[in-house]
């Protein structure tokens, strides 16, 4: 995951982690015994990165909620710090060096807070043959449903083709249920069933 920052921190794996038989990279040796976990494959003789298929772009840290399961503890509260069109025309950049990359989604925070960017971003990706799967939201943007309808109609007329849309009893503290199925319904007409 890119992080607006623009760090990661690597973590040590658990000493009891299970590990898997992985033999379909083919950039990789088809001779060593590899095993992947946690993103990394692990052989008798070094450690390698396996090629990037997929991965979540995160545009902020800030949100609407402040949900207790949150992995990132992403709230209102976080700094107003957004990733910006300069940093993701490298992300872009890079990823576009990734031969074996199908896809990438939009991550946060919730990534509607700053719409006129979030449009710019998707469109950015489109011009740069960035496939965006999906973008993940709470929903809390979908107060009403001709709003809603407008608000997705931009989105896909900016390239994006779904939604992955946030409903758990840790976002119900802070999202009302209507909105979640104004989010559901609406996209269901605009972006379709799949």
């Amino acid at each position: 995951v890119f992080l607006p920052g623009g760090r990661a921190y690597p973590r040590a794996a658990p000493r009891n982690w299970k590990s898997r038989k992985i033999t379909n990279f083919p950039s990789l040796s088809p001779n060593k015994y590899l095993y992947f976990r946690r993103g990394l494959i692990m052989s008798k003789t070094a450690l390698t990165v396996p090629p990037l298929i997929s991965g979540g772009i995160m545009l902020s840290y800030r949100c609407t909620s402040t949900c207790r399961h949150c992995l990132y503890r992403c709230s209102p509260y976080r700094p107003d710090e957004w990733m910006t069109i300069e940093m993701a025309e490298k992300i872009f950049t890079a990823l576009n060096q990734e031969k074996y990359l199908d896809s990438i989604h939009i991550a946060g925070g919730e990534p509607t807070i700053k719409w006129p960017f979030l449009l710019d971003f998707i469109r950015l990706a489109r011009r740069m043959n960035i496939r965006i799967e999906y973008m993940e939201t709470n929903a809390s943007w979908c107060a009403g449903r001709e709003i809603t309808k407008t608000k997705m109609a931009e989105l896909k007329d900016a390239g994006l083709s779904s939604l992955l849309i946030s409903v758990s009893m840790f976002h119900n503290e802070f999202i009302p249920f209507s909105c979640t199925r104004n989010c559901v319904e609406t996209a269901r007409d605009v972006f379709g069933d799949e």
